[in-house]
């Protein structure tokens, strides 16, 4: 544990000397939380945790993403939300009558998925928190690796295909951080099977992390329940993935109103064409789930899909003239002209992606405007 943590932060000094790694404009609270996720009603709580089941919780924390799961006494909590949404985790912990979390699962270091991780850390006894080991310069993440290191709590950064049991659940790793991986591609990814009733919980993980769990893991029938990546942005939930994993109920965690424009409608409808069941935080706060005798209960209402009248507010690369396209942050008059000659001579974009292959954008021009673009 303490080579992994000091060995982290002793990267992290060195980066930031530097001047590397990579800014998140998603480190604001950008998408609050709705009234439900405000409180939690104790005598609820207390009934629901006391289920001869596994009880799965999607916490409503705005832009942001928080699950908690508990069976059998053992409780694990895969990512805690910005620091508002930590310290909500923490008061439904403690209405709940829990004050232990065996796993502590950070999937990424975006401020978004461990902004609330050291309030966790400072009111919950922990055991073992699990990392992705993809470091990032940030203070929320330095923060987070101090805490572990001076508190002497256990830190692992587990390999793909490791696997653990989680009361009477088993846990299979089905993504973890590999050199070279951006901080979504190397989301710690996990597949959990409690009695026949199966999750994935996938992070932020895009096209190349998607790609990595399907190429490297058989999901047969496919799942019970999905968290949709990245919030359900374009960047996740590719075809070729929902094609491997084929969920049946999938829960969108997002904030309302919310600065990227999440969930992104051509996701939506990716889910809506295979039939599957939608559950969204934002409309209905926290989404509540128990597994028991190999079937899935869900205790909160499904959504619809219904994004409003409004359009997701994204600038489509396929259609957008070069006035809409210098909109984009980093993208003036010649790059924009580059845009509308390489869709005149190649076509269509397929994905987002693929703009990476227009003269003059690379990864890092390609970073600043994904959450702003679709096709």
């Amino acid at each position: 544990m303490k080579t992994w943590v000091s060995s982290l932060l002793a990267m992290l000094m060195v980066l930031t000397v530097f001047g590397a790694g990579e800014m998140y404009a998603g480190s604001a609270f950008a998408g609050g939380m709705s009234a439900y996720a405000e409180s939690a009603d104790e005598e609820d709580l207390n009934t629901f945790f006391q289920s001869d089941g596994m009880d799965v919780v999607f916490f409503d924390v705005g832009q942001a993403d928080a699950t908690l799961l508990h069976n059998d006494g053992v409780t694990m909590l895969i990512d805690a939300g910005t620091g508002a949404g930590g310290q909500m985790i923490v008061n439904y912990l403690n209405q709940a009558g829990i004050d232990t979390i065996d796993w502590l699962v950070a999937t990424h270091a975006h401020a978004d998925h461990i902004g609330g991780m050291v309030t966790v850390m400072e009111e919950m006894e922990i055991g073992t928190v699990l990392d992705s080991g993809i470091p990032h310069t940030t203070q929320t993440y330095i923060n987070y690796l101090e805490y572990i290191d001076d508190h002497d709590i256990p830190f692992h950064v587990p390999e793909i295909g490791e696997a653990f049991g989680f009361g009477s659940a088993d846990v299979t790793v089905v993504n973890s951080g590999l050199p070279g991986d951006s901080l979504h591609d190397g989301s710690l990814s996990l597949y959990i099977d409690y009695e026949g009733s199966t999750f994935l919980f996938t992070g932020d993980a895009e096209t190349a992390g998607e790609q990595r769990i399907v190429d490297s893991f058989d999901f047969g029938s496919g799942v019970d329940v999905l968290q949709v990546g990245h919030h359900g942005s374009d960047t996740s939930s590719r075809p070729f993935f929902l094609d491997a994993v084929n969920p049946e109920m999938a829960v969108f965690s997002y904030g309302e109103n919310n600065r990227y424009g999440h969930p992104h409608q051509v996701v939506v409808d990716r889910f809506l064409d295979r039939g599957t069941t939608l559950y969204s935080t934002a409309v209905s706060g926290h989404t509540e789930m128990t597994a028991s005798n190999g079937q899935v209960t869900v205790h909160t209402a499904p959504w619809d899909g219904d994004l409003g009248d409004g359009d997701d507010g994204l600038i489509n690369i396929n259609t957008a003239g070069s006035a809409e396209l210098q909109q984009l942050e980093g993208i003036g008059p010649a790059l924009a002209q580059n845009i509308i000659d390489h869709r005149n001579a190649h076509g269509l974009f397929q994905s987002i992606e693929q703009i990476m292959d227009v003269s003059g954008i690379g990864e890092a021009r390609f970073a600043a405007i994904e959450n702003d673009i679709t096709v």
